[in-house]
């Protein structure tokens, strides 16, 4: 699966940022990264279908490229140091589900489950959930305290919006995005 050579193409080939050099040491993309990505998105699909059938598992779709798209871009690489596999439904159909992924780069890797972005009416009734003490949303904090291996993540809005909230619910509702 992935070796120490995944790592070191991923950081080379963004700090060349050159399609020259990527285009010389394509079999080494396809042999340390892209392969690999593919089989363990090959892998995790049977489990991920049957968390819920409806979510994308083919590798065609799941793997992010390794080119960034550029008229996004500011500045830095034209190639991406992190790389990602993401399973969500269908967004034509599904704007507003959250999705499984994994995400490799030089610095780190994980997993987890939630929004890339959350959109705001999304939030919006998460937050009606919290401070209501909506079964799900306190179905889900139990399920959350009683681990340690996961946490709860996502940008935070710099000021409080919920002041008087106890500290437990602010990290719910102080953020932008649920991961």
């Amino acid at each position: 699966m992935f070796t120490p050579e995944t790592l070191e193409f991923i950081a080379e080939n963004c700090w060349q940022s050159s399609r020259d050099w990527f285009h010389e040491h394509r079999n080494e993309y396809l042999k340390f990264v892209r392969n690999p990505l593919i089989e363990l998105s090959d892998y995790l699909a049977p489990t991920v279908e049957e968390i819920d059938p409806q979510l994308v598992t083919d590798a065609k779709v799941t793997i992010a490229r390794i080119n960034r798209d550029l008229r996004f871009a500011r500045g830095g690489s034209i190639y991406r140091d992190t790389l990602w596999i993401s399973y969500r439904r269908d967004r034509q159909a599904f704007q507003t589900w959250p999705e499984f992924y994994f995400i490799l780069s030089p610095q780190m890797s994980f997993f987890g489950c939630g929004y890339y972005q959350t959109k705001a009416p999304v939030m919006a009734e998460i937050r009606k959930m919290v401070l209501a003490d909506h079964p799900k949303y306190l179905a889900a904090k139990k399920a959350l305290d009683s681990q340690c291996e996961f946490t709860l993540d996502g940008e935070m809005y710099k000021k409080s919006k919920f002041k008087d909230a106890p500290e437990d619910k602010k990290q719910w509702l102080d953020r932008k995005t649920l991961r």
